[in-house]
């Protein structure tokens, strides 16, 4: 907990500095430090902001609940896959629609497709709660939405903004399911006592 809080005080402080650098340059106050302020917490932002957008998905990862720990090396970059998507998608939305919110949204839907069909070829039985019944439903649909259909709208109508929202709406849509439906996976294979004993059988004994 203690990285994650750090990782929020410095991607703040960054924030912060850059708007307010940014906002004394264009009122006129424009100089080689202040340009170079500006730069260097923006810079500090991204890297800051990848590692607290993935954060959550490592929190899951490090519990005992086995649908999450046996997926720790899919969900942190689920987590800043759709993250990023979702954040391309809302600036979209509000009429930011330019090459770098779309690179943006080709990546992440990419990402989403890769590992939704990782979860479903594998299907190992700790998965169970991600490939079957209601939550294994709700989360094919949901990748489905985020990954192929938003990254086909994407390439099919690169040129067109209507296009570009209707799959940065698609996208949104769906990283909102998938992050519902990992929860609820997580819920469900909390109740499994035979993948919990496997899980826990992997530990080492003292």
């Amino acid at each position: 907990m203690s990285v994650g809080t750090w990782t929020l005080v410095l991607f703040s402080s960054a924030i912060t500095l850059a708007v307010a650098s940014g906002g004394l340059i264009v009122k006129g106050y424009e100089d080689v430090f202040l340009v170079f302020l500006q730069w260097a917490a923006e810079a500090t932002a991204m890297v800051s902001g990848l590692i607290l957008v993935s954060y959550t998905g490592v929190l899951l990862a490090v519990t005992a609940v086995p649908v999450w720990s046996e997926n720790r090396v899919l969900l942190p970059p689920n987590f800043v896959a759709s993250g990023l998507g979702s954040a391309a998608g809302l600036l979209e939305l509000l009429g930011f629609v330019n090459p770098t919110t779309q690179t943006l949204g080709i990546v992440a839907a990419s990402a989403e497709t890769l590992i939704g069909g990782v979860i479903e070829v594998r299907r190992r039985p700790v998965d169970a709660p991600l490939w079957s019944g209601k939550t294994g439903w709700a989360l094919l649909a949901a990748t489905v939405l985020a990954g192929p259909i938003s990254l086909f709208l994407r390439l099919w109508w690169a040129s067109d903004p209507i296009g570009r929202k209707a799959a940065a709406a698609c996208f949104l849509t769906g990283a909102l399911t998938i992050r519902y439906a990992w929860l609820a996976a997580g819920r469900a294979s909390a109740r499994d006592l035979q993948a919990l004993f496997e899980v826990q059988s992997k530990f080492p004994k003292i």
